[in-house]
Order: C-alpha cells, then sequence, then structure tokens
C-alpha cells in the first residue's frame, strides 16, 4: 500500500501548487501604464516658443596677419643705425635700419660730377656746331654719353636707397637678434613685420558645404587665451579648389584686432553660422524618443496627449520643432514617465530658485 500512498501525496502536492498558482495571478491584476482612472499626474510645463536657430559648423583656425613679412636688407653691410623698438607699432616709410653708406654715398657725388661733366661737353659741342668746329656726329656721342651718366646717377642714387631699409606698411615689428656694428646680407633676417590690426582666420571646411557657402556669413572665433570673450567677423574669402586629398575647402574670414589681443599664429575655434531663422522650440526633456517616433505629451484643458513631432536642430537645452507644435502649446517637460495618452494631469512647475534642486516634482514622483 505504501506506493499508492506516495501517489496520492505527489498528486495532492501539484494540485496544491497549481491552486496556489491561480489565486497568486487571479488576485492581483497586471499594472498598466498611468495612474488609476480618474486620478490626476502632476508634471512640469513648458510653452512651445519663438526663437532664432542658428545653423553652425564648427573648425579649428589659425590667426593670421593681414600683412605679413620678414624684414631683411637688399645688400650685406654694417648696422649703423636701428629705427624700432622691439614689439612697437610703425608707421608705413618709416626707417627701420641703416646700413653704413660711404662707399654709395661716394658714387653718387662721383657719378653726379661725371653727369655735369659731360652735359657742359654737350653745350660747347651744340654751340661749336653753328661754326662747324664740331661735327654731328661728336654732337650725337656727347648726347648719348649725358644719357649714360644720368642713368649711372640714378644707379647710384638707388643703391645709396637700399642702405635704408624702410617699412612697406604699418604694423608692428618684432623681436630682433641684431645689434649696432652687425654684418648682414640678404639672407639675415632682421625682425617681422605684421599688420595685425585686421587678423586673417584661416579653416577648412567638408566639401558637403560647398552649396551653402557666400562671402558676407558671420563668423565667430574663441580663444584658449581669452576664454570668456569671443572674437567677430565674417566670412571674406572662398578658395578656388578643393583639396583633393582632404576634401576640405580654404576659407578666411577677418576679425578686428585693434586692440591686439590675438596674435597671428594662435590657434582658434571657430563657428561659421550657415542660417538664422525663426523656428518652434521646447525644452530637450519635453521630447521622447521611440525608436523612430518623436513625439511629445501636450497639454490641452487638463489632458495629456500623444503628439507625433518632427525635429530639427538642438540647441542650448532646447530641440527646434519643425513639424507638431505651434507657439504657445504646452507640453510636459517633467514627469511623462507615468503618462498615457488622455491622462488627466495638474501642472505644477517649480519657482525659478527651485530649478537647480530639483523639489519640484516630488509629488510627481509618488
Amino acid at each position: 500500500m505504501r506506493p499508492a500512498y506516495q501517489i496520492l501525496f505527489a498528486a495532492l502536492l501539484i494540485a496544491g501548487v497549481a491552486f496556489g498558482g491561480y489565486w497568486l495571478t487571479r488576485g492581483e491584476p497586471a499594472s498598466q501604464a498611468g495612474p488609476p482612472a480618474g486620478r490626476e499626474v502632476v508634471v512640469e510645463a513648458a510653452d512651445a516658443e519663438r526663437a532664432v536657430i542658428r545653423d553652425t559648423f564648427r573648425a579649428t583656425g589659425t590667426a593670421r596677419a593681414r600683412e605679413a613679412l620678414d624684414v631683411v636688407t637688399e645688400t650685406a653691410g654694417r648696422i649703423t643705425a636701428i629705427g624700432f623698438e622691439e614689439g612697437a607699432a610703425v608707421e608705413a616709410g618709416q626707417i627701420l635700419l641703416e646700413l653704413d653708406a660711404e662707399r654709395e654715398r661716394a658714387a653718387l657725388e662721383e657719378a653726379r660730377a661725371h653727369l655735369e661733366d659731360v652735359q657742359a661737353q654737350l653745350r660747347r659741342a651744340r654751340t661749336l656746331r653753328e661754326t662747324g668746329d664740331v661735327t654731328e656726329q661728336d654732337v650725337d656721342t656727347l648726347a648719348a654719353a649725358v644719357a649714360v651718366a644720368s642713368a649711372q646717377v640714378r644707379v647710384a642714387e638707388v643703391q645709396l636707397r637700399e642702405r635704408r631699409i624702410h617699412a612697406p606698411f604699418a604694423g608692428v615689428v618684432g623681436m630682433r637678434g641684431l645689434s649696432l656694428g652687425a654684418y648682414v646680407d640678404p639672407q639675415t633676417v632682421v625682425t617681422t613685420l605684421d599688420d595685425t590690426e585686421i587678423l586673417r582666420l584661416v579653416f577648412t571646411v567638408p566639401e558637403r558645404l560647398l552649396g551653402r557657402l557666400e562671402t558676407g556669413l558671420a563668423v565667430t572665433a574663441g580663444s584658449a587665451g581669452f576664454p570668456e570673450h569671443r572674437f567677430s567677423g565674417v566670412l571674406h574669402r572662398i578658395d578656388s579648389r578643393i583639396d583633393p586629398v582632404t576634401r576640405t575647402l580654404r576659407l578666411e574670414s577677418e576679425i578686428d584686432n585693434r586692440d591686439g589681443r590675438l596674435k597671428p599664429g594662435m590657434f582658434l575655434q571657430v563657428e561659421l553660422e550657415l542660417d538664422r531663422r525663426q523656428a518652434v522650440v521646447i525644452p530637450e526633456e519635453a521630447l521622447i524618443l521611440d525608436g523612430p517616433r518623436r513625439y511629445v505629451y501636450r497639454i490641452t484643458d487638463g489632458v495629456a496627449r500623444q503628439v507625433d513631432v518632427e525635429i530639427g536642430q538642438r540647441q542650448n537645452g532646447r530641440v527646434e520643432i519643425s513639424a507638431g507644435l505651434e507657439p504657445a502649446d504646452r507640453v510636459v517637460a517633467l514627469g511623462h514617465q507615468r503618462l498615457s495618452d488622455g491622462t488627466r494631469v495638474r501642472v505644477r512647475n517649480r519657482p525659478a530658485g527651485d530649478a537647480a534642486n530639483g523639489s519640484g516634482l516630488a509629488e510627481a514622483a509618488r
């Protein structure tokens, strides 16, 4: 009989487990999204509003002087005078450097004296030609000699001027590594000269932006040296060729630098504004992503309804709504985790001072 009792006990055990499972599943209904019917959910809300959306492209750029050159001499010689202070501004035409010029001055005096001599001979020959004492050929020869002597004077004047180095444009000179008495030649860089009142900001963009580029677009730049300051300019030049290796296009903007903050060669973060338009925006936290679907809860007469939207740019914690909402539409910004389509809601926005400590939705979290 013992096997029969064992079979009966096993059957009763199985029946008991099945009966308990039935009551466990039957006794508590499955939870559903959203609150019980008729109960309001406390949420925070925000209004859709019109705002300016800036479509920008960010790149890295390098600052360059509008005009820049290495100051060198045209001839070799010894420095006799230095006419600038390192790091100081100079005017166009200002003398920067003078070389010893005794030999050139003497050569000029000699050339002028020779010119005066042949001019006097030519005058006498023309007088004697009237009496027949001088032939026409002699006069022509002396006239040619005068022309040669005049050219020699001009050459001597140029050689003397080359002993002085003038600033070709106004700008700021750099450091110098030479002193009075030093010997220089045309390969010796005396200093640098940069026109930094206007800086050229050089950067590149991918070729896919070519159709959106035009001169006059707004450009802003930032530097690690001045983290709290933004430098403004406009796009001035677009290169005529695309780099076949990088597939990028070189652009140049000009930035007002009369305060002298920026220096040529500086590394800058560049923001090129491609477009500026008015658009409807909402806080980013109001947007719900569900796979490919984008939607919000729009509040109408105390009821939250799901509304599909199309989005554009995201900027400064806000997202552009290109379709689906109108200005002044009210949407749920926080608390939509417990909502379903058609849920009644009660708006309780946080005071401005409590926005950072997160105390406004204490009830909504319950």
